[in-house]
């Protein structure tokens, strides 16, 4: 099963959003920008947007 991080990515950052977590242009931006799934290891990617 192949997933689509660039959709989690956008999820995650409007879950934010709404939670009043993100509140800056500059953090949103960023957050859906850096991939997230890069900066984890292999076999623990799928949980980079959890």
């Amino acid at each position: 099963m192949l997933i689509d991080y660039s959709l989690e990515r956008k999820r995650l950052v409007e879950k934010l959003i709404m939670e009043g977590i993100i509140r800056s242009e500059k953090v949103k931006n960023a957050m859906l920008n850096v991939p997230r799934e890069e900066f984890v290891p292999p076999h623990q990617k799928r949980w980079a947007y959890v």
